[in-house]
């Protein structure tokens, strides 16, 4: 029986390298886990990983769908023309271009890739953002100049409309209930109902059946998945079938079928409204980081010309719609923190308190000044 215990044990493990997924360094994930199955959010930067990003264990015990990805623009757009360079976080494609839209004759994406005339232009970290933007971009060239501010604009405001994103979340939960289903029933049936025959009965005499019951819900899971995937994102079939044929081979990753729906469900919102849809108040720190980086990320562009008069206009427009998106959510991520005993300072960022009134800057924030408390 040790083969079998050992076969039991490496499925475990391969299915716990099922339920991580990664966020780059600059991305936002959001990841259920916990017995309360509550909500987190994070950046990849902050995560286990190296300088590329970091590893987010999703709760295994959890099939409904338990990993989000919000979305990350690697462009900055102008009514001029578009630039490779992300608004929020500063990040530059290797080289970093400007292109007009009179000089655009082709946009297209493939494999996770932005490409302009050709070329790749900028990675994208979500399949479901690359056709939206490629979509955008096509829209955006057939327009005039002064048309083209107002569509942005609307294209800005949609990535931050909670209504919009609401409804696409409960869409794909509605959708995914019978893909979570046949999920948890995989997973009882090779990590419960598997273990308890063989161990009981024997292997000899029940390997059969357990073999023609995995094969059975393993592609009744993949066939549910496709259909599934396809009403949802109709444009991605290079995705679908990809997924749709690794849970054929690998049945440990049918059982989170559901994860790879809900993935880039959210990847068209920003993070400034996924993660307190989806985490509430234990989303503010995220929140704080995220607006201080994003005023910070200018002082270390390094453009000129017209790539800087993009991502200047563009960053404006986003500054602009995210403070309207977190007046009408009634959040306020920089109310001070309470007072803790007599600590004299607090950094706004982090909220880490500050017994000395001598300190400066906050020592787990690089270049963020802290605040004294009101006496």
């Amino acid at each position: 029986m040790s083969e079998w215990t050992t076969l039991f044990v490496v499925a475990a493990a391969l299915y716990l390298v099922e339920c991580c997924v990664w966020a780059k360094s600059t991305g936002t994930v959001l990841y259920r886990f916990g017995w309360r199955r509550v909500w987190r959010v994070a950046r990849g930067a902050d995560l286990p990983g190296n300088f590329r990003g970091g590893l987010a264990l999703a709760d295994p015990f959890s099939w409904s769908g338990s990993v989000a990805i919000a979305g990350e623009w690697p462009i900055s757009i102008s009514p001029s023309g578009v630039t490779n360079v992300a608004p929020a976080s500063g990040q530059t494609g290797t080289p970093s271009w400007h292109v007009r839209f009179e000089d655009i004759r082709h946009v297209d994406t493939q494999a996770g890739e932005l490409r302009i005339n050709g070329q790749r232009f900028a990675r994208v970290s979500s399949p479901v953002l690359a056709h939206h933007l490629t979509h955008e971009l096509k829209s955006l060239c057939r327009q005039g100049p002064k048309k083209r501010a107002t569509a942005i604009r609307t294209l800005v405001a949609a990535t931050l409309n909670e209504s919009a994103l609401e409804e696409t979340w409960s869409s794909v939960e509605r959708q995914g209930r019978q893909v979570a289903a046949l999920s948890a029933a995989l997973f009882a049936l090779v990590f419960l109902v598997a273990p308890l025959l063989v161990f009981t009965l024997g292997p000899l005499r029940v390997w059969p059946i357990l073999l023609a019951s995995l094969l059975t819900l393993t592609g009744v899971s993949a066939v549910s998945y496709f259909r599934t995937h396809r009403r949802l994102f109709p444009e991605l079939s290079y995705e679908r079938w990809t997924n749709t044929l690794s849970m054929v081979v690998l049945p440990l990753s049918a059982m989170r079928s559901a994860d790879k729906l809900t993935k880039d469900a959210l990847s068209l919102y920003s993070g400034l409204v996924v993660a307190p849809h989806l985490c509430g108040s234990a989303s503010w720190t995220y929140l704080r980081a995220e607006l201080m980086d994003f005023q910070c990320a200018e002082d270390g562009l390094n453009l000129a010309g017209d790539a800087a008069r993009c991502v200047q206009w563009f960053r404006e427009l986003l500054a602009l719609e995210s403070n309207a998106a977190l007046k009408r959510l009634a959040i306020d991520p920089f109310r001070p923190p309470l007072r803790e005993d007599e600590r004299g300072s607090y950094c706004p960022r982090c909220h880490g308190q500050y017994l000395s009134t001598d300190a400066r800057s906050c020592s787990a924030c690089p270049d963020v000044q802290l605040v004294r408390f009101d006496p």
